[in-house]
């Protein structure tokens, strides 16, 4: 039987594919990680993911679009620690929130945004190359967004 429906919430695909093809899984099995996980792909999409299209449209004044550079800079930032403690994001395994959160972190070059190489972000830059050689990341990108970053 073929289904046939339409889904439109980046989360529920991201769901739907995890059940549909759940080897391996990419939401922890245990209920409370899992909904941590829940939680931290929302605070990407309802968060990160508005300030990164808004610098992707540049429809501000450039004033306002520094400001909103520096904010998700810091944001960013400060999850760093995190990822001495974890080797993907708030998991020792590969999961739904990388899925989320990798696309922002190609982004970043593209709308004005280098991470600083120093000692407080390096957890963060070795996960970004982690996640960057992976190849189904590498797989996923479209030509125009492996023109993104030139590395």
């Amino acid at each position: 039987m073929i289904e046939n429906f339409g889904l439109y919430d980046t989360g529920v695909m991201l769901e739907y594919l995890d059940e549909r093809f759940p080897h391996p899984p990419l939401l922890p099995v245990y209920p409370v990680s899992r909904a941590n996980s829940r939680s931290l792909m929302l605070r990407i999409d309802r968060e990160w993911c508005p300030m990164v299209d808004t610098l992707i449209e540049g429809n501000l004044p450039e004033k306002e679009l520094i400001k909103l550079r520096e904010e998700l800079l810091h944001e960013i930032s400060s999850i760093a620690p995190t990822f001495k403690e974890f080797k993907f994001f708030m998991s020792d395994e590969f999961t739904l929130v990388d899925c989320c959160f990798a696309p922002i972190l190609w982004r970043l070059p593209s709308i004005g945004i280098n991470l600083p190489v120093n000692r407080h972000l390096k957890p963060l830059l070795d996960y970004q190359k982690r996640i960057f050689e992976r190849p189904g990341f590498l797989d996923s990108l479209s030509p125009l967004e492996r023109d993104l970053r030139e590395e």
